[in-house]
C-alpha cells in the first residue's frame, strides 16, 4: 500500500530511474518513484470491462489486432528492453 504522494511526475521519475536518465525538471528530480509501490513480481494482467456509449460519432473505434509477426516483433523488443514476457 502506498503512503507517499505520487502524481504524474512520479511516472517520469520511474522512467528516468529505469533507463538511468537525467531528470527533466526539479519536479521530477524530487518526485517519489512510482516503481517503489509497484509489485513487478506479480503483475495483474486482468482488465476491467466498461460499458462505453457510442458517443456523437456513431460507433466505437474498431480495435486493431496486430498480426502474429507484429506481436512477435513487439515481444522481442520488449524482452530486449528488460520487460519479462510470459
Amino acid at each position: 500500500m502506498a503512503h507517499g504522494v505520487y502524481d504524474h511526475t512520479s511516472v517520469l521519475k520511474m522512467i528516468e530511474w529505469r533507463w538511468n536518465l537525467r531528470p527533466l525538471t526539479i519536479r521530477d528530480a524530487t518526485a517519489n518513484n512510482l516503481a517503489e509501490v509497484l509489485d513487478f513480481t506479480r503483475p495483474n494482467l486482468s482488465v476491467p470491462a466498461f460499458a462505453v456509449p457510442a458517443g456523437p460519432f456513431g460507433a466505437l473505434c474498431p480495435s486493431a489486432t496486430p498480426s502474429s509477426a507484429e506481436a512477435e516483433a513487439l515481444a522481442i523488443a520488449a524482452a530486449q528492453l528488460g520487460f519479462p514476457i510470459p
